[in-house]
């Protein structure tokens, strides 16, 4: 069993993709993860979704905000502090996980370990999952970091 890893995702009335995003996570192949999610104050059934699933299985620690957030990164930030892995990997409620994603960040982060970040190429895709709309990620340089962030978060891991 390699390091505990944190996974961590911020939800906002997203009901029409929650189900198949939580589970896109379980269903992973590195099981040694907790995986914190928070509610902002979602007014779809987005809420009671997660509650189902946290009621199955106990990597899931669930929170609910009071107040809608105004900023995610309030919320990431949030969830960081509670977490207890030594990475995090931030996702989506939206993002659809390959089987592999964690043991495959986590494989090269233990073979380079000096590194901070670690990030791979995510694909993005339309609504209904049937077109394939650009991908992110790729090579890296201070100066197209200085440009825009193009490290994709439900592909990236943090130590």
């Amino acid at each position: 069993m390699g390091p505990l890893v944190s996974v961590i995702m911020p939800v906002y009335n997203s009901a029409k993709f929650i189900r198949e995003a939580i589970g896109s996570v379980l269903a992973e192949t590195y099981t040694n993860f907790e995986f914190l999610i928070y509610d902002d104050n979602s007014t779809d059934s987005s809420l009671s979704i997660i509650q189902d699933f946290a009621n199955k299985d106990r990597r899931i620690k669930l929170f609910k905000g009071e107040i809608k957030q105004k900023n995610v990164s309030v919320i990431y930030k949030l969830l960081a502090d509670k977490s207890s892995g030594k990475y995090l990997i931030p996702t989506d409620s939206d993002d659809i996980c390959l089987p592999h994603r964690i043991e495959t960040l986590i494989n090269t982060a233990i073979q380079h370990n000096s590194a901070s970040l670690i990030f791979g190429k995510t694909k993005i895709i339309n609504e209904d999952g049937t077109k394939t709309i650009a991908y992110c990620g790729g090579e890296v340089s201070p100066y197209k970091l200085f440009l825009r962030n193009i490290v994709p978060d439900g592909a990236s891991l943090i130590s």
